[in-house]
């Protein structure tokens, strides 16, 4: 039996520590904890839900992962694997599949955006110039890109009452296409302001013990790490690498791939690790909307930037 499903903590403990940690949260986390007192039944649920509050009322600001966190991929035919945009770049320029993971690398830190400067990058080490019919190709799978990738039903609500106390960023490994396009669509350029890319930066979460793409995130957002909480669906690549470097972490795991129905992690060398696991954004406390009496943008932290004028690129997959 791991951690899981040992005797929950007392809600009154986690009020006294929000209290205690004179943060501008307290309130209205403690308000939507007193909202979900009916699932103090499920163990297994409310260790999870006091385990979010603790965070949440310990931070100045949420980053988020991109894919199977805020975002999912259509199933579909025409692309065989919808995750990996950097296998169709390499089918397009013929490299041979046994570069597969250099290539994939080469494609998640390469920052050009236009289509046949990419490929030309990307092809320079294997001897391989991009054709017209070879660039065309690249043009339709990043149409193909935006019309697979979705936001999950819940997210930009949440996200835009999340950023009425919170500054916020997305943290993710990407090509850099369409980038803009998809954020704009989706409405969250303004919500998610801080954005560290990996084809933009030249690191990725697998680079070295993954520490150094949340350093730079903990940077551009002006904030101590361990005053910063990392959202994401991988716990070997978003929760233990920020953890390193002092950032508070949460687990989306929605489709069950690293925590069962009955709490019990798949692999048990996480469990001790404490990590509160949700099953979507609607679990996160967040601030009701105004006129409902919770804390509005004014108990926002400011949070100065080092470049107001350019929050940085976006992406589109983790």
């Amino acid at each position: 039996m791991n951690d899981l499903r040992r005797p929950v903590h007392r809600a009154d403990s986690v009020y006294t520590d929000l209290k205690s940690a004179s943060r501008p949260h307290p309130d209205w986390i403690a308000a939507w904890l007193a909202s979900q007192a009916p699932l103090a039944r499920d163990p297994v649920r409310w260790k999870h839900i006091l385990g979010v509050c603790r965070v949440m009322g310990a931070v100045d600001g949420l980053c988020h992962d991109l894919y199977k966190t805020l975002a999912g991929v259509r199933e579909t035919r025409a692309c065989e694997s919808p995750r990996e945009p950097a296998d169709d770049c390499r089918l397009i320029l013929g490299v041979d599949g046994r570069f597969r993971t250099a290539f994939r690398r080469a494609c998640l830190r390469t920052p050009l955006l236009e289509p046949r400067r990419y490929l030309e990058a990307l092809g320079r080490p294997y001897g391989v110039v991009p054709t017209a019919a070879m660039v065309q190709a690249l043009e339709a799978r990043i149409e193909l890109e935006m019309q697979l990738l979705y936001t999950f039903f819940e997210v930009k609500a949440v996200l835009e009452r999340l950023g009425a106390v919170y500054p916020q960023g997305l943290i993710s490994d990407s090509w850099p296409f369409p980038v803009d396009r998809f954020l704009a669509a989706q409405g969250l350029v303004t919500v998610l302001e801080h954005r560290v890319i990996s084809s933009f930066e030249g690191v990725c979460k697998s680079d070295g013990d993954g520490t150094e793409i949340y350093k730079i995130a903990a940077n551009r957002m002006r904030l101590p790490a361990d005053r910063l909480c990392m959202i994401g669906d991988d716990p070997y690549r978003d929760c233990l690498p920020a953890m390193r470097i002092g950032f508070k972490v949460i687990l989306i795991d929605r489709d069950y791939e690293h925590v069962d129905r009955l709490g019990n992690w798949k692999d048990p060398g996480l469990a001790p690790l404490g990590i509160p696991v949700v099953r979507s954004y609607e679990h996160l406390p967040a601030p009701q909307p105004r006129g409902h009496g919770v804390a509005g943008r004014a108990h926002r932290p400011t949070v100065s930037s080092a470049n107001a004028s350019d929050p940085g690129p976006a992406t589109l997959r983790s």
